[in-house]
């Protein structure tokens, strides 16, 4: 008794396929896979049977194929945690609105006119943090005697936890300028922004930052028109990509925070459309339903190819069990 070489051949292509498709994971599941096609071949099963479990791991494998890697592989991603930070404060500004009736303007002016408190420290109780607003100094400068020494204590939210840089400093800044809405010293009512919430941005994140989480320093509006992810200057940037499904591409991207939504946006994003996500009172019509907001997904061919392949070994080899059978008896 021996194995025919052609379906040896075709394990062979099988296991290799799979590989390629699952990685090192692919050796198990054409493992299992040749063993229940040996099992289902020489047991007697009825076609119901057969049928019912061919179809269990036909939707197993494309749900597998079609299913956001990140929630494969049960984790949250950094991406995922960022948005959830940005998310965080947006809570906390529209607290800070409910009760003040404004926003927090994006710095609070000494004596002189010069910015000596940034709005992330008035923010601080609602994002409880009570005990550390406690602690702040309102008579001396962001970094003075008192004040300094708070530094290291920057609430967990200020900081993207896949971005390289490290407390004190944060990614999450606003944008600042007569168009944006933030308008510096002076705090914005909802009622201000007439593109409304939904269309404008208030926050950014920057992948880069040095800016200390309590400086009153921010984003101006014309830094934040050099697009995402720009190759020069400092803009709104992100290190963390838009996972796709297996067949297409990872798309980098930054967030963005409309207060009642955290936004992911791509780096073939327009500077038309830029500009007017980041006007308060421009007028434009956004249409989110573009490629620009979607996302234009680019196939990954080399991963299209791997599952053509897998698929035509898998069905070769079924062919040949089939109609052949696995092994070939000979007389001694």
């Amino acid at each position: 008794m021996q194995f025919s070489l052609q379906t040896l051949l075709l394990v062979f292509l099988v296991f290799c396929t799979s590989l390629a498709v699952f990685g090192p994971s692919g050796f198990v599941f054409a493992l299992l896979f040749v063993g229940a096609l040996v099992l289902i071949r020489f047991v007697h099963w009825n076609q119901h049977r057969i049928k019912g479990l061919c179809g269990a791991l036909a939707l197993c494998f494309v749900c597998w194929l079609l299913w956001p890697r990140a929630l494969i592989n049960g984790e949250q991603s950094p991406g995922t945690q960022c948005m959830n930070n940005l998310h965080g404060i947006s809570c906390a500004l529209r607290a800070y609105h409910a009760e003040h009736g404004c926003f927090p303007p994006a710095y609070v002016p000494g004596t002189d006119g010069t910015p000596m408190h940034s709005w992330r420290v008035l923010l601080l109780p609602y994002l409880g943090e009570k005990g550390l607003h406690s602690q702040y100094n309102f008579n001396e400068p962001w970094n003075g005697p008192n004040n300094g020494k708070l530094a290291c204590k920057m609430p967990s939210c200020f900081v993207c936890p896949g971005s390289s840089v490290k407390p004190p400093l944060t990614n999450y800044v606003a944008v600042v300028g007569p168009q944006a809405a933030w308008r510096g010293a002076e705090p914005m009512k909802e009622g201000d922004i007439s593109d409304g919430l939904d269309n404008t941005i208030l926050l950014v994140e920057v992948a880069d930052s040095d800016i200390n989480w309590m400086e009153p320093r921010d984003l101006s509006f014309e830094q934040a028109l050099a697009g995402v992810n720009p190759d020069r200057g400092q803009g709104i940037s992100s290190p963390h990509v838009h996972e796709g499904d297996y067949f297409h591409h990872d798309e980098p991207v930054a967030h963005v925070d409309f207060v009642d939504k955290v936004v992911p946006l791509h780096e073939r994003m327009s500077p038309n459309s830029l500009k007017a996500l980041l006007t308060a009172n421009g007028g434009e019509t956004i249409d989110w339903d573009s490629p620009e907001f979607t996302g234009p997904k680019r196939i990954h061919w080399p991963h299209v190819l791997a599952v053509v392949a897998l698929v035509v070994s898998v069905v070769l080899l079924v062919w040949c069990v089939w109609t052949r059978g696995v092994i070939v008896f000979v007389d001694r």
